[in-house]
């Protein structure tokens, strides 16, 4: 559990650097983000399974988060479990 939340938090970071401009060159979620999301999150967070409510195959529900509250908050890495 301890590593899923390590990957996800440097994910986070990653997204958080992009945003706040010190990435190199623009991300692209589909092309940059998605994959990760597909090969790491959706087996737990996907449409067959969502542990603890959260589902992050669909922007909607990745934002609104689970059980616990939002996972994702854009812009705000510290916010976001």
């Amino acid at each position: 559990m301890q590593r899923k939340l390590k990957r996800i938090s440097s994910l986070l970071v990653f997204l958080t650097a992009t945003s706040a401009g010190l990435a190199q060159e623009a991300i692209d979620f589909q092309k940059d983000i998605e994959p990760v999301f597909r090969t790491r999150c959706h087996v737990c967070h996907g449409p067959q399974q969502q542990m603890s409510g959260l589902r992050l195959d669909r922007a909607q529900d990745g934002l609104r988060g689970g059980y616990s509250g939002p996972a994702i908050v854009p812009g705000e890495s510290s916010k976001s479990r």
